[in-house]
């Protein structure tokens, strides 16, 4: 298969309902990662973090019928909305691209620790999940165990840098978002690990020993929604509620807080909706 035949409507329908109506922006999105990763037809991959799928159909789409995504996700099966996982997962199972696909719910250091020695992937894909790990060590730690696993590991995140003002409210509130997570036992949001590609990169290089191949930017992120779901949230009075209960410290609130008036002041100087910040992505290689 080449990369021209990535067809975004064909891979969006394999969606369930409005997943895949929002879908056709996050697909285009996703082909693109997927060519500068450069995978291949025939692999056999693991994506961690697969949340709805929505990363895992572009990927079952270019490996192909000779491939394989086994696709890992800690959350349980009525989490997340328009639609649950569950309810996700069982509509692409059912779809033409279920036999490429396995889902399994877990935590990612659990089935890696339990699955065989032997057992190995051609590539590893980190889809814009790093930010949902609990902790800075548990990214470590799973880093750690994918160089045991694989010879690639290919890695995207959002770049913490905005070329457009018009994302600029996007960037402050995963900052604000961030900060917040700090001191949420059980946090539920988008972002409970703030973490940046140099972060990302200098575990990988430094303390996993891997080689940089291929990093840059994704262009076209900005029509995504996560930078307008990111900024409405904190703006909102959940969010200021959830600050009072949790931060009990005056100048650490005040910080928060200060992040926030920034994401309004910023929204309201826009003459056009909020998009979302650039993306970057890496490739490596294990030694």
């Amino acid at each position: 298969m080449t990369f021209a035949t990535l067809d975004v409507d064909a891979i969006a329908s394999t969606l369930i309902g409005e997943i895949g109506n929002i879908g056709r922006v996050q697909t285009r999105h996703r082909i693109k990662l997927i060519k500068a990763w450069e995978i291949e037809e025939g692999w056999n991959l693991l994506e961690l973090g697969c949340g709805q799928g929505d990363c895992t159909v572009a990927l079952a789409e270019a490996v192909g019928q000779d491939g394989h995504v086994t696709a890992v996700d800690p959350g349980p099966a009525d989490y997340g909305s328009p639609a649950t996982l569950g309810q996700a997962q069982a509509y692409i199972s059912a779809g033409r691209l279920g036999s490429r696909i396995t889902f399994v719910q877990e935590n990612p250091i659990g089935f890696l620790k339990a699955a065989p020695e032997e057992k190995q992937y051609d590539a590893v894909v980190l889809c814009q999940c790093l930010w949902y790990f609990a902790s800075l060590a548990e990214i470590e730690e799973t880093l750690a165990l994918l160089a045991t696993r694989t010879k690639r590991i290919l890695v995207s995140e959002f770049a913490l840098a905005s070329s457009e003002l018009t994302s600029l409210p996007h960037l402050l509130s995963v900052i604000a978002l961030g900060a917040l997570a700090h001191r949420d036992p059980a946090p539920t949001t988008n972002v409970r690990t703030l973490i940046s590609p140099e972060a990302i990169r200098r575990i990988l290089v430094e303390n996993v020993k891997c080689s940089v191949v291929r990093e840059g930017t994704v262009e076209g992120a900005g029509e995504m929604q996560d930078g307008t779901w990111e900024s409405s949230y904190t703006l909102s009075k959940s969010f200021e509620t959830k600050v009072n209960k949790l931060v009990s410290d005056e100048r650490e609130r005040n910080y928060i807080f200060t992040l926030r008036d920034a994401v309004k002041s910023a929204k309201e100087k826009l003459t056009s909706k909020v998009t979302t910040m650039d993306i970057w992505f890496g490739s490596f290689t294990t030694n």
